[in-house]
């Protein structure tokens, strides 16, 4: 069984799975509303999504993610 753990949440989210796993193995997901750009690629070899966002959203997801992993304080 696993729940999600959102350690940031506005127009990106983002969390890391939750299970009786080592938790720094667990999946980290990252959910964009309405994101500035969009292209997703696929063919049978290969898949590719790049997503636009706001610079200072990612700054602050980023920053949460580092604090999260206590990489800064």
């Amino acid at each position: 069984m696993s729940s999600n753990d959102y350690f940031y949440q506005n127009e990106i989210c983002g969390y890391q799975e939750l299970s009786l796993d080592d938790i720094n193995k667990n999946l980290v997901c990252i959910a964009v509303e309405n994101p500035i750009y969009y292209e997703a690629i696929t063919n049978s070899n290969y898949r590719q999504i790049v997503l636009g966002i706001d610079p200072d959203e990612f700054d602050k997801l980023a920053i949460a993610w580092c604090k999260k992993r206590m990489l800064i304080k």
